[in-house]
This record gives structure tokens, C-alpha cells and sequence, in this order.
């Protein structure tokens, strides 16, 4: 998959970094890993069932709440 210009761009500080070979085994561990994210080009893909978790104010003080995907607006 192609490399946005943020990709590129981490890409090529890690290659400055570590060299080439292991800089970029570092980039794509990482971006597999979810540590660096946006450096794909391609469409994002709605993943039924997903949720994240948000802290709201109550009236006891933040808790967390579950929201759906679409609730989010996403």
C-alpha cells in the first residue's frame, strides 16, 4: 500500500536512524502495531460492533462512556 507524505516522511527519518533494512522493519512493527498511524493512502474501512470510549461529565464527576462508531459520526 502506498505511503502518505507523513509516511514518507517517518520513513525516511527512521532510515536516517537505523538504516535502511532495519529502519524500515521499525516503521512498518510500528505502524502494525498502531504506535504511528495515517501513513497508508487508502479508504478507511467502518468496522461493525467497534467502540471507543469517551470520558463525558456527570454529575458525579467523568465517567467513562461506551459510543458507538456512529454515534461518533464516523
Amino acid at each position: 500500500m502506498p505511503l502518505t507524505k507523513k509516511g514518507e516522511k517517518i520513513m525516511s527519518a527512521m532510515q536516517s536512524q537505523y538504516g535502511a533494512k532495519k529502519g524500515k522493519q521499525v516503521f512498518y512493527a510500528s505502524a502494525n502495531k498502531g504506535n504511528i498511524t495515517g501513513v497508508h493512502k487508502g479508504k478507511k474501512v467502518h468496522m461493525p460492533g467497534m467502540s471507543e470510549h469517551t470520558e463525558v461529565q456527570c454529575s458525579q464527576g467523568m465517567r467513562k462512556k461506551t459510543m458507538s462508531m456512529a454515534e461518533m459520526g464516523m
